[in-house]
């Protein structure tokens, strides 16, 4: 079938005609490469707007070599139209980008406003962290920030917008940076804190997140109090065996907000350990609007062990009529 021209009203100059933001999201559907290519090879009309995408995602992955996938994204930020960048999410997962190289990238993002801002990186080995620059900490902007596989070095943190924060597998370079990112959020709703290290063994002081709706981190040295006001909160012990006395601690400080706010608490790898235990239970007996308890137990626990564990944890008493107990 002969196409339309477009002065005879075909199907591709309709589709041109629409405003810039419908384009760019029909654009967005595209992997980064084919988006660009396809612009530039459609109507004057398309041209400029795969250069101007205010949601860019790369994937490192379809690049034949390190240098050939620098040069595109260099060539897809720095050519790009002079407006915001709304969102940004770059992956790595075959290739180690020089720091250099990444701490330009974020600069310019961070120049151009960015609001949403993912940055995954390969654990290519153990010493693979990507150092962030410290203009991350100071952006009035950002509302979204999600890092994997970097090393956070933060003596000051200014986050005002900030509302999600997500860090996996991140290397804090000392105790204070950890406390300060945390601290340097006001308005931080939604916070994962996943598989993190830090060379400080004692976590200094931490405020309570005022604005935290859901939660789902390794309490390591972090204090339950500081989650005291969260609806949704999501626990991963990677070491079950605690102290005794860091247990009755926590059991001796309810939080304030402990019975008004938690609805909803979920265990990871549960073992049933004296100590998992007392948390559930604590948890459970201290809630009165919880509403739905998820306890996942270890899967190197076979059958018989995890009904133990049921029966036993059944039989804890709880502060909410409605609580319900989730064992999987």
């Amino acid at each position: 079938m002969a196409k339309l021209a477009p002065e005879q009203g075909g199907e591709s100059d309709r589709i041109s005609s629409l405003p810039d933001p419908l384009l760019h999201h029909i654009l967005s559907f595209l992997p980064i490469k084919e988006a660009i290519a396809k612009s530039l090879i459609l109507s004057k009309r398309w041209t400029p707007l795969g250069l101007a995408m205010p949601a860019l995602h790369i994937h490192d992955t379809g690049f034949a070599t390190l240098n050939s996938f620098i040069q595109f994204v260099d060539a897809v930020l720095f050519l790009s139209h002079p407006k915001p960048i709304n969102m940004f999410r770059l992956k790595c997962q075959r290739f180690q980008v020089p720091p250099i190289r990444t701490n330009l990238w974020i600069n310019f993002l961070i120049n151009r406003k960015v609001e949403h801002l993912e940055l995954c990186f390969a654990d290519l080995n153990s010493y693979s962290h990507v150092d962030v620059p410290a203009c991350i900490f100071h952006s009035s902007t950002i509302k979204i920030l999600k890092l994997a596989q970097v090393k956070l070095n933060a003596r000051s943190v200014n986050l005002p917008s900030l509302k999600v924060l997500h860090l996996v597998k991140v290397l804090f370079s000392n105790a204070e940076s950890a406390a300060n990112i945390l601290n340097g959020c006001p308005l931080l709703e939604d916070l994962v804190l996943k598989s993190w290290s830090i060379e400080a063994f004692k976590f200094p002081w931490l405020g309570t997140f005022k604005h935290l709706v859901s939660a789902e981190v390794e309490l390591s040295w972090i204090p339950l109090a500081a989650f005291s006001n969260v609806r949704l909160l999501r626990i991963k012990l990677e070491d079950p065996v605690w102290e005794r006395s860091s247990v009755e601690s926590m059991i001796d400080d309810v939080p304030q907000c402990l019975s008004t706010h938690l609805k909803e608490f979920c265990l990871g790898e549960y073992r049933g350990s004296e100590c998992e235990f007392e948390l559930a239970t604590f948890i459970m007996k201290n809630s009165s609007a919880l509403t739905n308890i998820s306890i996942y137990s270890s899967a190197k626990e076979n059958i018989d062990s995890k009904h133990q564990m049921l029966r036993r944890l059944s039989s804890c008493p709880r502060g909410s009529l409605n609580c319900r107990l989730l064992f999987n």
